[in-house]
């Protein structure tokens, strides 16, 4: 199980080979699917891009939970240290 995304969170989907970053502005706990706009389209490369087959970044779309994409990040040790 995770937990469901609040208004604001980016989360993301694979898109015929695509990864889709999505920012949340609803969620619908009883069909567990969260509504949104395509923030971010990239290839496998990192390479962003405004349109991918029939999705365009902006658009307005639903995505179940279960098609949810899991990304790892690695934090940056340094990012919490204060600079001099």
């Amino acid at each position: 199980d995770h937990q469901a995304p609040d208004p604001g969170d980016i989360i993301s989907a694979r898109y015929q080979g695509a990864m889709v970053r999505i920012k949340v502005e609803a969620y619908r706990e009883e069909d567990a699917v969260s509504i949104g706009s395509v923030a971010a389209i990239l290839d496998q490369r990192g390479h962003r891009f405004q349109s991918h087959q029939n999705l365009n970044v902006g658009d307005m779309v639903r995505l179940p939970d279960d098609k949810r994409a899991i990304e790892r990040w690695e934090e940056d040790e340094d990012e919490d240290e204060e600079k001099e």
